[in-house]
């Protein structure tokens, strides 16, 4: 069933949303305040799940905490779906291999999530690559079913960012739309602190600010390096974070 629309309302601030791959690092973004922490594995894909154990340890961990679950693509999504915790928030499902609309929209509606977690529909910034459904038509679909939340991410995790796939200007338009609309959209794919100050002299607003690599750094046993693929599957930095989060607050008020 579509989300009270009420939820939909921009925030008065940006909100941060921080993936992350275990327990621990979960722990470490709520002491920090993150807004949603959400669950994946960045070494299987873009939205690739972590295992359902992982979710359950977590709703026991972190019962106040608002908590989302990566779905991975479809095939996963539908697999998975019914093991998401009652008590998590979210759950995110990619329309990779889908390229009818009928196709995306069929997926949302035959996910057996509980009743009380939300899902985010996912738009893919690369969609040629993610053979799928563009990015404007699954706007049009999220608002179409009455739906108040969506992601905008990247596919491809090949050091291009989201602003390398869509321009300031297409940006504004689809977060022009999706206000109108009452759609909350969060933004992610590769996205850099700096980018995302660039951006905050635009005049429209995202609901919500989605990052992985850019509040990591390599594994301790590897040597450093700027790999976007290796930042990802490396660990979280509390730091990092924090800068994140201050800029947010600074530029998003």
């Amino acid at each position: 069933m579509p989300a009270d629309s009420t939820l939909a309302a921009p925030p008065r601030r940006w909100q941060l949303l921080v993936s992350v791959r275990n327990l621990d690092e979960a722990k470490t973004a709520a002491a920090l305040g993150v807004d949603i922490i959400d669950f994946k594995e960045p070494r299987r894909g873009p939205l690739a799940p972590v295992d359902a154990a992982v979710w359950e340890a977590a709703a026991q961990a972190l019962p106040d905490a608002s908590l989302s679950a990566a779905l991975g693509e479809s095939d996963s999504a539908l697999r998975l779906a019914s093991r998401v915790p009652a008590t998590f928030r979210f759950a995110k499902v990619g329309p990779s291999g889908l390229r009818a609309a009928s196709d995306l929209t069929d997926l949302w509606s035959e996910l057996p999530l509980p009743a009380s977690v939300e899902l985010v529909p996912v738009a893919y910034a690369d969609a040629d690559t993610a053979a799928c459904v563009e990015v404007e038509q699954v706007l049009e679909l999220v608002i179409a079913a009455g739906r108040t939340r969506m992601l905008i991410d990247t596919f491809s995790k090949d050091g291009r960012s989201l602003f390398d796939h869509l321009t300031h200007d297409h940006l504004v338009r689809l977060l022009r739309r999706a206000n109108a609309a009452g759609v909350w959209v969060a933004l992610a794919g590769s996205v850099r602190l700096d980018q995302v100050a660039e951006f905050a002299e635009q005049p429209v607003v995202a609901g919500c600010w989605g990052v992985r690599g850019d509040v990591c750094v390599p594994s301790v046993d590897r040597v450093p390096s700027v790999n976007p693929a290796e930042r990802r599957a490396g660990q979280l930095d509390a730091d990092r974070v924090h800068a994140w989060m201050q800029t947010l607050q600074t530029h998003g008020n």
